[in-house]
Parts: structure tokens; C-alpha cells; sequence
């Protein structure tokens, strides 16, 4: 049976994000933005951090309303930060907010995922991960007590959220428990955290004792407007005041000046050929790569490069062919340019990785010096991301690029980038032979990534193909 799409009513999916906040602070009077930055954050924060109390962030991806910036509020967190649909927020983003909820060392942040769900069909009901859209590891025949009598052969959808499916659930964990011997002190359901096309439903339970302090914490009164609690504060009038950032931006990283020799103006020239160049490839893979992400991930591995692209495309226009550039800076503006734009886990892996890259070219521009800072940016990928040669990830096709750029001989600089390109594409394809060791592929069935290419090793080979087809 086909799955139904699901229409949304969106003005620009691009802007969705932002308008989605502006509307949730413009209906409650108690929340405010921050000037510049998609995060949410209590109208009374100075008086919050004055009075000596510790304040709380938290954040995430978009698309998994109301979490998180539903329970920004009196009681609850002091500021949410909001990255892109499913995608984590970049880290100025993040810093921003710190920095507006700062008070030195009192501050404590949180940056959560979420646990075991289960998703239902028509025909059977998966645990797994539906809160991102995975079909999850286990089917479960809908013949089982837990599902049949409470889904009754319908299918539970994003559109389609009415009361009695959750309290049917609501009440079989409950009765669950129950019969387990576990008294249930508490309980809440409700819309507590979401996906977009989610087909599921979660359930939470939390240890606790009669008496205990969490009992009196659960019943403290707050005016987050996605608790399902909720005390509202007095309204303090339509008028809109965001508040600007408490401490002003650090100075941006292609600002700084590094005293290393700039490139020979026909080297530079053949290297911003070969940037564009890739940055025109990965344009026009979008699609492709957002398909290839899709089921084993957040189907965004496309769209997320190309917002790279474009920070890429507006720093080239920024300057005329007369700038000079080291290759030390090249490197550096790349990583600024991924920290900022791209969002998710693929920025903070490609900044983490260009600015590894930086620091040894330091040192040279050779053959050898190219090589061994491609060595330290994939180092940095796989020490601080986790991934090593063979998990099913962009470090493959990385490591293979490595792997040929030391057997390189006398040949051209063309001839070198060419071959680079053809063993990043050759380690690609394997990818699609190989089962995902880490990251969010690694959570689902094998079967859907089976003959499937990884998304960010082809990436990786599809920018190498262009920046070699390009380079002058």
C-alpha cells in the first residue's frame, strides 16, 4: 500500500523555520526572540539571571514541534535554539544564544536526542526511530495484543494526530505497567515531541518514588506553552521587542589576517576554478543526493551542501580577481563558510575538517604538504565524528583521495586532481556494498541502504569530480 503525501502549508519552505517561532512568540507574550538568530527566549531573562538562578538551553533540529522552543518558559528552559528542518543548528547559532542566557559559570546546557519509538501501518507495528522517519529495526504482526485493538486497522499520520489514538496508547503503557507492578504516579499525553510524516507514537516513563523531589518538580507551576500544564504569565501587550544578542558576535574567522606567502596569482586562479567547479556540481546533485540520504537518513544531504554552495558563491563575489589569498586562508574562509551555512552534523564534520586542513598548509603548498593536511582533515573527521575507512560514511571516499594523493607521482597537477576524482568515486560505489557502522544509517534495517551509495561519500566524490573537471 502506498503512503499518501502529505501537503504542507508553507509560504517558502526557506523562511518556515523563522515564521514558525515569530508565530509561537507573537501567542505568548511571556517569549521573545533574539534579534537576528531563530532562538526563543524568555521575555524576563535578565531579571532570570540576576536573581542568581541557573539558566538552561536546549535545541535542535526543526520539524519536531513543539520541542524545543515550546518549552522555553517560567520553570522550564530559559532559550531554545532552532536549526534547519531535521537539521542541529550551526554553532553561532548556538553561541548566540549562550551568550544571551550566560552568567558565567552557573550555566547548564543540554542538548538531547530522543529514545525508542514505535510506528504503526496498516499491517504491522516497527520500533525504531519514526521521530525521524525510519522505518526502525523490528516489524511487529498487527495480530499482538499491543496493536491491534488500539490502532483498528487505521494509520496514524503528522496529519492526523487526533486524541483517541494517543490516549488508546496512553492507557495500554499505563495498564502495562500496572500489571508489571509499577505504580504510576504521574502521567501526561499529549504533543510532546514530533516529525514531519512521523507514522508514530512515543512513550517515556521516568523512575521515580512517592515522595520524591522529581513528584514536586512535575507539579511546579510553569508557563512553557507545550507543557501540558500551563500557567500563562499576564500578557504584556502586542508590541513586538526582541532583544539583541547580550554580547556582540566575535569578529568573523575570514577576518583574520595570517602573515603566510599568498598563493602565485595562476595557482589561485586554477584553485577558485576548481571551488566553483565543485560548488557547481553539487548544485546540480542536490536531488540526487537528497534521494540517496533519504530512508537511512534525513533526506537533506543535498540541500545542506548547496546552502554551502551558496556561502561559497557569496564570498568568491565578494572580491575582485585582484585579492590575494594563502593557501592557509583559503582553507580557513571554507571552514568558516561550513560552520556557518550548513548546519547538522555535515558542517561541524567539514569545518572540523577544512580547518585541520588550514593549519598544515601552513607549512607548504607542495604535493607532499596537500597531502598530509588532507591526512590531518581526515584525521579530525575521524577522531572527532567517530567514523573510521570502512563505517559507510563521507571519510571513504575522503581517505581514498588520501590514499592516492601519496602514490602520486610526477603528473600534472590536472592529471593528480583527475585521478583523485576516480578513486573517490570508485570507493563511493563501495560504499554501497557496505552496512553503516555509525551515525543515523546505522539505526535502520540493512535492507534499506542495501545497493544504496552513501550519500556523503558521493558527495565527497561528486565535488572532487568537479573541482578536477574545473581546475585551470
Amino acid at each position: 500500500m502506498s503512503t499518501p503525501v502529505t501537503k504542507k502549508l508553507l509560504n517558502d519552505p526557506e523562511v518556515c523555520v523563522q515564521e514558525s517561532l515569530e508565530g509561537l512568540v507573537a501567542a505568548q507574550p511571556g517569549l521573545r526572540m533574539l534579534q537576528g538568530h531563530p532562538v526563543v527566549i524568555r521575555e524576563d531573562i535578565r531579571e532570570v539571571k540576576t536573581s542568581g538562578k541557573v539558566t538552561l538551553l536546549s535545541g535542535g533540529g526543526s520539524g519536531h514541534e513543539p520541542s524545543h522552543a515550546g518549552f522555553v518558559g517560567q520553570g522550564m528552559l530559559s532559550a531554545a535554539v532552532a536549526g534547519d528542518v531535521f537539521s542541529s543548528p550551526p554553532p553561532q547559532r548556538i553561541l548566540a544564544a549562550i551568550r544571551a542566557i550566560s552568567q558565567g559559570n552557573k550555566d547548564c546546557w543540554c542538548y538531547g536526542g530522543v529514545g525508542p519509538l514505535i510506528g504503526g501501518d496498516q499491517n504491522c507495528c516497527r520500533t525504531g526511530y519514526p521521530v525521524y522517519g525510519y522505518d526502525g529495526r523490528q516489524s511487529i504482526s498487527m495480530q499482538c495484543s499491543w496493536c491491534w485493538p488500539y490502532l483498528h486497522t487505521r494509520t496514524i499520520r503528522d496529519r492526523d494526530r487526533p486524541w483517541y489514538p494517543r490516549r488508546s496508547w496512553h492507557q495500554k503503557a499505563r495498564d502495562s505497567l500496572l500489571e508489571s507492578g509499577v505504580a504510576v504516579l504521574r502521567a501526561y499525553h499529549g504533543t510532546f515531541m514530533t516529525s514531519l510524516d512521523m507514522a508514530g507514537v512515543s512513550v517515556t516513563c521516568l523512575k521515580t518514588t512517592t515522595g520524591s523531589n522529581l513528584i514536586k518538580h512535575l507539579d511546579a507551576e510553569t508557563t512553557a506553552p507545550a507543557w501540558p500544564r500551563v500557567c500563562l504569565s499576564k500578557s504584556s501587550g502586542a508590541e513586538r521587542n526582541d532583544l539583541p544578542p547580550l554580547i556582540q558576535q566575535e569578529r568573523k574567522k575570514t577576518d583574520v589576517t595570517v602573515k603566510d606567502e599568498p598563493l602565485p596569482m595562476d595557482v589561485q586562479k586554477g584553485i577558485m576554478a576548481a571551488i566553483t567547479g565543485a560548488c557547481k556540481v553539487l548544485c546540480e546533485k542536490e536531488a540526487e543526493l537528497n534521494e540517496l540520504d533519504s530512508g537511512c537518513g534525513d533526506g537533506d544531504c543535498g540541500h545542506t551542501l548547496k546552502r554551502w554552495t551558496e556561502g561559497v558563491y557569496e564570498w568568491l563575489s565578494s572580491h575582485d580577481g585582484s585579492t590575494r589569498f594563502s593557501a592557509h586562508e583559503l582553507a580557513l574562509h571554507l571552514a568558516h563558510i561550513s560552520e556557518s551555512r550548513m548546519g547538522g552534523s555535515s558542517g561541524a564534520l567539514y569545518s572540523i575538517f577544512f580547518l585541520a586542513v588550514a593549519t598544515e598548509l601552513k607549512n607548504g603548498t607542495s604535493l607532499a604538504d596537500l597531502t598530509r593536511a588532507l591526512g590531518a582533515g581526515n584525521k579530525a573527521i575521524s577522531t572527532y565524528g567517530g567514523a573510521s575507512v570502512g563505517d559507510r560514511t563521507m571519510l571513504d571516499s575522503l581517505d581514498a583521495i588520501h590514499s592516492g594523493l601519496s602514490k602520486a607521482t610526477s603528473a600534472s597537477t590536472k592529471e593528480t586532481l583527475e585521478n583523485a576524482a576516480k578513486v573517490a568515486e570508485e570507493a563511493a560505489e563501495r560504499t554501497s556494498k557496505m552496512a553503516a557502522k555509525i551515525g543515523r544509517a546505522s539505526y535502520v534495517r540493512g535492507d534499506l541502504t542495501k545497493d544504496k551509495k552513501d550519500a556523503g561519500a558521493t558527495a565527497v566524490a561528486y565535488w572532487m569530480r568537479g573541482a578536477a573537471s574545473s581546475y585551470m
